[in-house]
């Protein structure tokens, strides 16, 4: 039986998801479909060139899923490395770091999974799990921020269509006195300091 990949796609979906997921009272869900559609094309492509190139799917899934997180990991890469006080002035624009990280971390991962003699299927279902639960977990959070959105509108609705009846004072109790103190002047400076 051969195995389901699906962990480069998820991984992929998975900023945006979680980026919607932190920022759902400032933007419409409907956002995220152009990011979606980008990623997931550029997805499908780098492990259709990845799979003819190493002739195994599931190391291409690997290296798919390897490559995305790289690249959505950069940003965060960067300011830790910039942080420290050795590498910040050795690292003062992005040019230096890009192409050490890049050609580093691809080419060395690349060369462990393609030369590993091991199939990998174990791995992948692994990847496929947790993918899986960081995706549902965000999924979950918009399909409930969303569902408390469409209740709490209902339930407004509902409200503003009842009919206003001011409340009805029995005739044989007497109104309540009120009471109304209007200050002329503002109190003197020596009552307001402490």
């Amino acid at each position: 039986m051969k195995r389901f990949i699906v962990h480069p796609f998820l991984f992929a979906l998975f900023p945006v998801l979680s980026l919607l997921s932190t920022n759902l009272r400032e933007v419409k869900i409907q956002v995220i479909f152009l990011p979606s559609i980008v990623i997931l094309l550029t997805t499908s492509l780098i492990w259709l060139v990845l799979g003819r190139a190493l002739n195994d799917w599931g190391k291409a899934a690997l290296l798919s899923s390897l490559s995305i997180f790289l690249f959505f990991s950069y940003g965060h890469i960067f300011k830790l490395a910039s942080s420290v006080s050795i590498i910040s002035s050795a690292l003062d624009r992005q040019q230096y770091l890009l192409p050490i990280f890049g050609v580093a971390v691809i080419l060395g991962a690349a060369s462990i999974i393609a030369r590993s003699r091991k199939n990998l299927t174990s791995l992948n279902s692994i990847l496929n799990v947790m993918s899986m639960a960081l995706v549902l977990i965000n999924v979950f959070n918009i399909g409930y921020f969303e569902l408390t959105e469409i209740l709490s509108a209902r339930h407004v609705r509902e409200e503003s269509q009842k009919e206003f009846k001011p409340a009805a004072l029995d005739q044989n109790t007497a109104e309540p006195d009120i009471y109304y103190l209007v200050f002329d002047r503002y109190s003197s400076s020596s009552s307001r300091t402490c």
